[in-house]
């Protein structure tokens, strides 16, 4: 018999055997990927719920002094700029006052006027 080749011989399931351990770990990659982008993005949906808030606050100090130049004094709630008066459309829409921050929550309001700054 003669010698063909000197070193080692592979067979098909060896090869089988890499190309599929190859195929894993870069799966295995791709779901730490997707692990760690996700991680960092959750905090966003939070941050956003804030912003939202931020948002309806000014549009509610706003709709508040609106309503002290309609009927001469602040709205008695929240709730009352979302009424009708007549035939003129409520002020603020009904969802403005449910914060996104807090499920379930409500934004304070004082018909007097305190706030943090007051005595």
């Amino acid at each position: 018999m003669s010698e063909v080749t000197k070193g080692a011989k592979f067979g098909c399931g060896f090869v089988a055997a890499l190309v599929l351990g190859l195929i894993a770990i870069a799966g295995l990659g791709v779901v730490a990927f997707f692990c760690l982008i996700s991680y960092f993005l959750m905090p966003w949906p939070e941050k956003a719920k804030e912003d939202i808030d931020a948002k309806n606050t000014t549009q509610i100090a706003k709709a508040c002094e609106t309503y002290k130049l309609v009927h001469g004094d602040y709205p008695r709630s929240l709730e009352a700029l979302t009424e009708r008066i007549g035939n003129d459309p409520p002020i603020l829409e009904p969802e403005v006052l449910k914060p996104k921050s807090k499920p379930g929550g409500h934004f304070e309001y004082d018909p007097n006027g305190a706030g943090p700054n007051s005595e």
